[in-house]
Formats: structure tokens, sequence, C-alpha cells
């Protein structure tokens, strides 16, 4: 049989299906390949779309609760030994935290793939400056709209949109001036306000100098689901259509991804039926919580354990965790996966090549 890496994320279901050593190697990994890492819940915005913000609506989180840099450089540490490659970081707003800088850098100096989202707004010239220096592999700005008159009111913060593009124009800059391999990525969050926007925010996201322009489907759990999902379907398509067009060289959109979302959002079902992206990456909150992903962050039942109290490589190894991996590969029988915004046939993807590239799953027979 011939031995390489497979080019769908099709084909890697079907190969989970067949292959037993390929399938055998994924439940042998003694830690995820990534950490996904609400490093904060802070934000200076109050998005409507944001589940974060609907949770900090409703709770007393402070940043007492969160992780101190030592106990996150400890994390690092012990991911690193474990066989973590890629860390990501996102929020809440990561720049709420003084010490995120240091984080970013110390992830670097342990050889991890680094990479983050932002708002944009607290990203000042200097900031961008030092980012380049670090050279991540990305920063992500969230670009919910092609003016102020969407993204202020999205966001709840007139200003915000001035402010998000500044610092996607100093990333920018800051990388012509340093000739930085990071990637500057806009992202988008697909919800009634932002559709028929769509082309002028990738037209937008190009002319600023943006590297890559993606899209996401709103995940509905807010208070706010009422107002931002749309009804109307019958034109998705012809919107993403656009949306593709408008990204002009030397810029990137991901034809798949950009396939799948308009799939899921024909259809008005966003619903896979298996998820191998817990397989290769956990997620982990402020407070050192580890989930299987961000979309069932916060539910109790998938709570895997305390990395304030136990190591990753525990956690990764405890049955309950082991079963729950088993179980998505087999099938999602989980209400919350049919609201995943993650496009779970791309979920993983990117990761399973990496481990495949790097020989650190055995190569599957096609």
């Amino acid at each position: 049989m011939k031995k390489d890496i497979p080019t769908s994320s099709r084909e890697y279901y079907r190969l989970i299906e067949r292959d037993g050593a390929f399938r055998a190697g994924l439940a042998s990994l003694c830690a995820p390949r990534q950490i996904t890492w609400h490093i904060t819940y802070r934000c200076n915005l109050d998005c409507l779309h944001c589940g974060v913000a609907s949770m900090n609506r409703s709770c007393t989180y402070t940043e007492r609760d969160e992780l101190t840099f030592r106990e996150v450089c400890r994390i690092i540490d012990e991911g690193a030994a474990s066989g973590v490659k890629s860390l990501y970081f996102t929020g809440g707003e990561p720049f709420m935290r003084s010490d995120m800088l240091d984080i970013l850098r110390y992830s670097r100096q342990k050889g991890m793939k680094t990479g983050m989202v932002s708002n944009g707004t607290l990203i000042t010239g200097k900031v961008a400056r030092d980012l380049m220096r670090l050279e991540i592999g990305e920063i992500m700005v969230s670009l919910d709209g092609a003016s102020p008159a969407t993204y202020d009111v999205l966001r709840q913060r007139k200003g915000a949109f001035r402010k998000a593009l500044r610092g996607l124009e100093n990333l920018v800059e800051a990388k012509k001036v340093s000739g930085s391999g990071t990637i500057v990525c806009t992202n988008t969050v697909l919800v009634k306000d932002t559709l028929e926007e769509l082309p002028a925010i990738a037209a937008l996201s190009c002319r600023t100098g943006a590297d890559e322009v993606r899209v996401q489907p709103y995940i509905p759990g807010t208070e706010h689901d009422g107002r931002l999902i749309f009804r109307e379907r019958g034109h998705v398509r012809r919107i993403l259509r656009e949306f593709e067009k408008a990204v002009a060289p030397p810029a990137f959109c991901d034809p798949d991804m950009v396939a799948q979302a308009a799939h899921l959002l024909a259809r008005g079902e966003r619903f896979a039926p298996r998820c191998m992206a817990p397989s290769l990456s956990s997620f982990v909150t402020p407070p050192g919580e580890v989930y299987p992903c961000c979309f069932l962050c916060e539910l109790g039942e998938f709570l895997m354990g305390s990395l304030k109290r136990d190591s990753l490589e525990a956690i990764w190894g405890k049955r309950l965790y082991s079963k729950l991996r088993e179980d998505m590969l087999e099938c999602l029988s989980f209400s919350r996966c049919r609201a995943c915004a993650a496009l779970p046939e791309l979920a993983g993807r990117d990761l399973l090549e990496e481990a495949l590239r790097e020989q650190a799953l055995p190569s599957p027979a096609i």
C-alpha cells in the first residue's frame, strides 16, 4: 500500500474507520498536539455575538481567577515536555493581560508554534513591533463589519471600529518593516448584521494588507440569538461567492472553509457525524480548567480536570477523557455539537497533517 498524507478531511475520517494502526496512533498520544487557551475572559468590548461577553454579564469572574504568569509558564513547560507543539491564545481580549507579550515570548522560547486572536483595539505601533519580533505563527484580528455603523453596534463601543482598523494597520506596517513571517489575518463571524457586508469586509481586509481573510459561522448561545441568527438562507451561497471574489491576491482565502460554511449555513444545520479535533487538541480556560474543545467549555459534564491541581499529561490520560475522545471519533451524540461553528469536517485537519509530517503518527494506508 502506498503511504502518503491525505489531502481531504473526508479521507481522514475514512482512515479512522478502516486503518487500525492510524487510529491506534491517535489514541497513543500522551498529550494534545495543540492547546487553545482562553488566557483571560476580560475584554474592553462587550460584543453581542460573543459567548464570553455573555458569560461575563452573568457571573462574577475577575482577574484574580486567572492563572498567574508563573502558573502559565509551568503549564507551557509541562506541555513542551509532553509533546504539545502549538499554543493558540484567545479571550476575552488577550492584551487585557499586562503580561501577554511575556507569555507569547515564553511560548516561543519553548519552541511552540504560537498564535493568537485579538480584537485589535489595544495593538499600538509598539505592541505590533514587539509581536513581529517574536515571530509568532499568526495573529488574527476580528473584523465584524466594514464600517462603524455595523462594527460599533455589534461591539457595543463607539469608536471601536477605528481602533480595530488602526490595530490591523499597525500589524501590517510592522510586518512590512520587520520582514517578519507572522501571518496577519482577519476573521468575521457570520451573523445577520455582517452577512450582507461580507464582500465589503473582505475588500477592506485586503486593502489594509491582511495576508488571509476568514469567516466563521455564529455559534448560538447568547441572549441575543434572536437578533443575530438570520433565517433567510437562500442567498448565503451567493454572498459567500462574492466574498471569495473580493479577496484579492496576495491575500488568501481557504476555499474549503468557504465551501463548508456555505454548505452548513445554506442547509441551516451545523453538524458532522464525528469530530477528530478533541483527539489532537485541548481547550484551557483562564483558571486552568481543561475541556475537549471551546464549544463544550463551561459545561460541567465535559470538564476533564484542572491544571492548577494536575499536569496536562495526567488529565489527558484519564479514562474519562480517553473514552470521550473515542466516542467523538465514532459519533457525535452531544447536542452542543450540533451548534458547532468550527466546521467539524475541517476541524483537526491542519493539526493532523502536521503530526503526520513530523511522524508523530503512523502514516496511514491510502
